[in-house]
């Protein structure tokens, strides 16, 4: 399904004509000009429900809809059919490669050293003097193996705060067993992320 004429002004605002002032048929050049980019669409391995899925903010194309939405019932029913109609790369794709067993070389080659490196010179990862995301982010989940790095932080900083107002500390705090709770006047709800095991840390 390439071209429709319903979609023609979807089309010709994507090319920077605007349809209420300056319409792709207001003017032979005008129309020429958008003629030459309708071309070209056709000509192209995508089709008009992927440029506007891609490009606008407006509702999926019906027929013609590169990201099947779940109704609210599947979603309930199958919250990992996401997209729907076996999509290559939907929830259930990502879940099985998340979960496939890494083999011991790649194991080992993926340490927080080796992260923090990649971050940086692949995805140009330069935080402010002081203040680390990432340094952040190993504190909260990876404590002891950032300690063993000699990135010791306080119990404080391996904990995720958020300050809580007009509640009462019973709606929040949990069995003893879960590590998170209220603290006193001023409240903040807090929790604290670990693996247990030290085969869940990077190495």
């Amino acid at each position: 399904m390439k071209i429709l004429r319903a979609n023609l002004d979807a089309l010709s605002q994507l090319a920077g004509f605007d349809p209420a002032s300056t319409p792709w048929h207001a003017q032979p050049t005008s129309t020429l000009r958008f003629a030459e980019i309708l071309a070209k669409i056709y000509a192209s391995a995508f089709t008009t429900g992927e440029l506007l899925y891609l490009f606008t903010s407006d509702q999926h194309l019906n027929g013609d809809d590169p990201f099947f939405a779940q109704d609210r019932n599947e979603a309930l029913d199958q919250p990992f059919d996401y997209p729907e109609e076996g999509h290559p790369f939907d929830l259930w794709h990502l879940r099985a490669r998340l979960l496939e067993p890494l083999a011991e070389e790649q194991a080992q080659a993926i340490g927080w050293h080796a992260i923090e490196s990649a971050m940086r010179t692949d995805y140009g990862y330069a935080p402010a003097s002081g203040n680390d995301p990432l340094r952040v982010l190993g504190h909260h989940f990876f404590p002891r193996m950032m300690e063993e790095l000699g990135f010791a932080a306080t119990p404080r900083a391996r904990q995720y705060r958020t300050p809580l107002s007009g509640t009462v500390p019973n709606m929040w705090n949990q069995p003893r067993q879960a590590r998170s709770s209220t603290m006193p006047p001023p409240r903040s709800w807090w929790r604290a992320c670990r693996c247990p095991t030290r085969r869940c840390w990077p190495s």
